[in-house]
């Protein structure tokens, strides 16, 4: 999904964020593999954002990780 498509649905806002913001805190959930970057502006949901999600994890307990 793309900060956009999180913004933004068709031309009705999903909920009440911009692009900007959403691509922002996108770019720190990856930064602490909550998220992956699949490609520029493009992120899937890991196996530990799910389990966040599902409050199986803390995420106060992660350390930032290296996506190389």
């Amino acid at each position: 999904m793309t900060p956009l498509a999180l913004s933004r649905d068709g031309h009705t806002p999903r909920i009440d964020i911009g692009r900007k913001w959403a691509g922002e805190r996108c770019r720190k959930l990856s930064k602490y593999g909550l998220l992956r970057t699949i490609d520029k502006g493009l992120y899937g949901i890991t196996d530990d954002g799910i389990a966040y999600l599902d409050e199986e994890l803390d995420a106060g307990t992660l350390d930032p990780v290296d996506e190389s």
